[in-house]
């Protein structure tokens, strides 16, 4: 009866981790796309309209790395916001897989992070991403 109980508790412990909203991190996949790219497709410099984007961007950039440079506009130790197109405000908004990944950052900065892209951005609201890493520091 013993065995029977934990064949059936590690059956429902597969079928729980199977249905995770989260894949582990190595599945998902690597784009090439920049800021620009994706502004002109789905973001505030889109002519699309809105279900259009959606599709975009849920088809070929939700749930995928992405590599992107900009200067920290604001940032904490567990997240950072950064200008990608020298116009003034926050293009993408990004939180640290590391709960300390931003402590050293310096406002304006310019740095390089890889991210898995969660959310699009608009005219107002920045790109979103999530398990950010800074790859690379450069002080401007």
């Amino acid at each position: 009866m013993l065995q029977k109980n934990l064949a059936v508790t590690f059956i429902f412990l597969l079928m729980l981790w199977g249905c995770s909203s989260e894949a582990p991190p190595m599945l998902y996949l690597d784009s090439a796309a920049t800021y620009n790219e994706l502004n002109q497709q789905v973001g505030c410099d889109s002519k699309f309209v809105e279900d259009k984007k959606s599709d975009i961007f849920n088809g070929s950039y939700l749930n995928h790395w992405m590599t992107w440079k900009g200067q920290v506009f604001t940032a904490s130790s567990e997240e950072a916001s950064l200008n990608l197109d020298g116009k003034g405000i926050q293009d993408l908004h990004v939180v640290f897989a590391d709960k300390k990944g931003g402590y050293d950052l310096i406002q304006d900065e310019v740095i390089t992070v890889k991210f898995l892209m969660k959310g699009s951005g608009g005219c107002i609201l920045p790109f979103e991403g999530i398990q950010a890493e800074i790859i690379r520091e450069s002080k401007s």
